[in-house]
């Protein structure tokens, strides 16, 4: 009964869009694409896997870099090419920043805060304007002690647990510590903090609704008001469940850093309300955790397999970093190849394949074709980042397509910045892009200096190359965290709607994006470095204290949530089991899971959204509730706890503190509330975990793999860092290689083939094309970080293609900065892409300054570079070791979870 109910909605509706279609008879033609069936055009050749490859493969075959595709009357423009994208996204964000509707996760799930997810609007204008402001280039540096101190945290845990040998925990306990701590001003638990837990519960169920077509709910948005205990309405139950933790992680967080916080009263309006502060942290709170800890790992990974990757990186820090110092953020213009590690690690597996989908506003024409207005816009990242004509060789891990070979600097005419595709275009281009950069650069520049990465013998074979592509699922197991046209389940059943990747172009988006943006700019983030750098620190701890455990993920699991944490909300998880950490990962679940294009056909149809949860067919329903729970658990959690401790006094410096002192005292006027702060917090909380540990993980295994570059970073950070000192974010100038490295990170293996899709306002013209409105617009930022034509031998990890051979330093001349598409494009691209590349970079050079990273004997057996092209998967299947430099001890660490890869000690 319910496929034949099924079946006759979508032949109605198919059937009216059809002659209202051939009514129209437009006079410019679409762009090309397969042929697909009358009425439901291309819906039964929709992949139902690794989809950015599929469109890759139809936009080459049909040689067009924006494809058209037509799913029951619905327009998705998927755009394959960097320069399509930036045509697009960038020059006419106006028309290309809306959101498609996601009924599962915005509206039943409870993720309307997050104003990444929210339509154009006032809604997302004040949201957005906090983020842009708190996170811009000179706000962010006010947190760089939060990066540090998270940096620190995790190579001490590193140190402490060296036998544990897991280290997604730690990283994800790094970016916890990291966002609550610049965002709400929360010191985490070293162990076992609340937070992260909240995070994770509610990112598992985002994760999970987030897949295209996870839920029919998506698609036939009708079905939303079916009864939860209606017939296969199971997604309605689902989504009840995961709302409450979707509101948790909103308002916990928020609250307790509120409570330490003594606010004085004050005159205020509707300008800037605490409503969009909590918001706006929450989003940061959501946001921050799975994608960086994704991207930290694919850096390991690409360490991994390039050991001279990790030697040159270690030379140059070596070379910077003082002796007995870690490399910081002040170091970053001296480690140029640390920063092409980073890029490239973005770049090489990206965490989302697929950027958050667009909404074409208005009828647009883009080279002769007509885009239609309503059209899904879907950004390709994972083919702009896997461009051969942009990145040679773009499946290798080669952080030296951004290196001058001649100064040694990073040069992006080499090869362009992973960076544009990464985090996102034009209005939507994720606002704490800074900051994630920062995080990145300052952990894997950490994690470099202090460690060294290596294969172990006959113990693991890795996975082949087709099964590492989905980088995104390094933290859940095969799950992906791809965003579908529309969104249905996201947005509107999974309660995503608070997240502004994700929201409608608008002003609700604005709000959120303008926090999200003033948060997390390049100056803004630097006053977070101490949290990246206490974080950092505590993971060198942790790995030192567990070197005979071996479980390396964990560690960085832990990092990358202590990081975040501590930046968004001021928030100090525990060193081990923080719940916080367990939260986002729970929540960023059902992302993952619902991201996926096609996973739920009520993304494709919307109107089953309605279709009652006890419905036969309608598990999807039941699902959407429980993710809605740990969605709302995720958003309200941490941001209550935050405020809570703000309220009992004793603040620390974040992003919650920052604004809400501002919201109260009425200085943001309409601009701000706390309902967007809580989201901005929460889309940064929820998104920075999987893809900085998947580029951690990724630029270890690159250094595994390249002692080479190891050695090479290692001695410049030697010959930069005072002795007994670890780099820091101050070094970065002074370690172009660690910044290479970092960037190469990025590229390799790019944590997201995809960014969030655009859609297409209105009918748009490119390059003789039509591009209807309404066309859901794909970046293919895979394609993009393995274009042969900007990076030479793109799936080799060569930090040095960023590097000026003859002054050593970056010069993206050579190879494009993968940050370009790694973080997104337009007004979509990803407002914390700073801070998240400091935190890279500093957890990095850390490494790299402390630890040597090499193969044990007779463990782990590492096949070639075809048969590990699935990072994100290897974080649960296997292990890899550390070994520290002489002067902190021995180390062993594990990668992955069933062997043990031991790390070679300095002589």
């Amino acid at each position: 009964m319910g496929t034949y109910i099924d079946f006759l909605a979508i032949f109605v509706t198919g059937a009216l869009l059809y002659m209202i279609n051939r009514r129209r008879k437009p006079s410019l033609p679409l762009p090309p694409g397969p042929k697909g069936l009358p009425l439901v055009g291309n819906l039964f050749q929709m992949p139902s896997e690794l989809q950015w490859m599929k469109y890759h493969e139809w936009s080459t075959e049909l040689n067009t870099d924006v494809l058209h595709l037509q799913v029951a009357g619905t327009h998705i423009i998927v755009l394959d090419n960097y320069n399509a994208a930036a045509d697009l996204l960038e020059t006419r964000s106006s028309l290309y920043s809306g959101r498609p509707r996601m009924v599962m996760v915005m509206e039943l799930m409870g993720w309307d805060f997050n104003f990444g997810f929210r339509y154009y609007g006032d809604y997302w204008r004040k949201h957005r304007r906090l983020a842009q402001t708190s996170l811009q280039t000179t706000a962010i540096k006010q947190y760089r002690p939060h990066l540090t101190q998270a940096t620190r945290n995790l190579l001490k845990r590193l140190l402490d647990d060296r036998d544990d040998g897991n280290l997604i925990p730690h990283l994800r306990q790094l970016t916890a510590e990291t966002i609550l701590s610049v965002a709400y001003g929360i010191e985490i638990q070293q162990e076992n903090d609340p937070y992260i837990k909240l995070s994770e519960e509610a990112n598992q169920g985002a994760i999970i609704a987030g897949v295209p077509g996870a839920f029919l709910v998506d698609t036939i948005p009708i079905l939303k008001y079916v009864p939860a205990w209606f017939p296969g309405a199971s997604f309605k139950r689902k989504a009840r469940e995961w709302y409450k933790m979707t509101r948790a992680m909103v308002e916990v967080p928020y609250a307790d850093a509120k409570r330490r916080i003594k606010i004085e009263a004050g005159e205020k309006d509707d300008a800037f309300t605490e409503d969009v502060l909590q918001n706006t942290l929450a989003a940061m709170y959501s946001g921050g955790s799975d994608t960086t800890v994704s991207t930290m790992g694919t850096c390991i990974l690409g360490l991994l397999e390039h050991p001279e990757v990790l030697r040159k990186a270690q030379v140059q820090i070596d070379s910077v970093v003082k002796p007995g110092h870690l490399p910081d953020l002040d170091d970053e213009p001296s480690l140029p190849y640390i920063t092409a590690i980073v890029k490239e690690a973005l770049r090489w597996r990206e965490v989302t394949p697929f950027g958050v989908p667009h909404a074409l506003s208005t009828d647009d024409v883009y080279k002769g074709y007509r885009l239609p207005a309503g059209a899904i816009v879907i950004v390709n990242e994972w083919a702009m980042l896997h461009d051969e004509n942009v990145y040679a060789d773009p499946f290798e891990f080669k952080p030296d397509r951004f290196i001058d070979p001649e100064t040694g600097r990073i040069d992006y005419s080499r090869a362009r910045d992973p960076g544009h595709a990464c985090f996102g275009f034009g209005r939507r281009i994720c606002p704490g892009r800074f900051m994630a950069f920062e995080s990145l650069w300052l952990t894997i520049a950490s994690l470099i200096a202090t460690f060294n990465i290596e294969k172990a013998k006959e113990k693991v074979t890795l996975p082949s190359g087709e099964e590492v592509e989905r980088t995104v699922e390094l933290t859940h197991e095969y799950d992906s965290a791809f965003v579908a046209p529309r969104m249905v389940m996201l947005t509107e059943l999974m309660g995503q709607d608070f997240n502004l990747g994700l929201m409608d172009y608008g002003g609700v988006w604005r709000k959120h994006r303008q926090l999200a943006h003033q948060s997390l700019q390049a100056t803004a983030v630097k006053q977070y470095r101490p949290h990246l750098a206490q974080a950092t620190r505590n993971l060198l701890k942790r790995l030192l204290d567990d070197r005979d455990d071996g479980n390396l993920i964990p560690h960085f699991r832990q990092l990358a949530a202590e990081s975040i944490l501590s930046v968004a909300y001021g928030i100090q998880i525990q060193q081990e089991n923080d719940p916080y950490i367990k939260l986002a990962e729970d929540a960023n679940q059902g992302v993952i899971i619902a991201g996926v294009p096609g996973a739920f056909l009520v993304d494709t149809i919307p109107i089953l959204k309605y279709v009652p949860a006890w419905f036969p067919g309608a598990s999807f329903k039941h699902k959407a509730r429980e993710w809605y729970k740990m969605t709302r658990a995720m958003v309200e959690i941490p941001y209550a706890d935050a405020r809570r401790r703000l309220e009992y006094g004793n603040p620390t410096v974040s992003i919650l503190q920052t604004n809400l002192e501002k919201i109260e005292a009425g200085e943001q006027g309409d601009v701000f509330t706390e309902d967007v702060l809580r989201n901005t917090l929460a889309v940064l909380y929820a998104g920075a975990s999987d893809t900085t540990v998947s580029t951690l993980a990724s630029c270890v295994l690159a250094l595994l793999e390249h002692p080479e570059v190891l050695n090479k970073a290692q001695a410049q950070i030697d010959g930069v860092v005072k002795p007994g000192h670890l780099p820091d974010l101050d070094d970065e100038p002074s370690l172009p290689y660690i910044t290479a490295i970092v960037k190469e990170a990025l590229r390799w293996r790019g944590a997201t083939p995809f960014g969030v899709p655009h859609a297409l306002s209105t009918d748009d013209e490119y390059n003789g094309y039509r591009l209807p409105a309404g066309a859901i617009v794909i970046a293919n930022q895979w394609a993009m970080l393995h274009d042969e034509n900007v990076y030479a031998d793109p799936f080799e990890f060569k930090p040095d293609r960023f590097i000026d051979p003859e002054t050593g330093k970056l010069d993206y001349s050579r190879a494009r900065d993968p940050g370009h598409a790694c973080f997104g494009f337009g007004r979509r691209i990803c407002p914390g892409r700073f801070i998240a590349f400091e935190f890279l970079w500093l957890s990095i050079a850390s490494i790299i300054a402390t630890f040597g990273i090499e193969k044990a004997k007779e463990k782990v057996t590492l096949p070639s570079g075809e048969e590990v092209e699935r990072t994100v998967e290897l974080t649960h299947e296997y292990e890899a070791g550390l070994s520290v430099c002489v002067r902190f001890g021995s180390l062993l660490i594990k990668l992955y979870n069933s062997d043990v890869l031991p790390f070679r000690q300095h002589a």
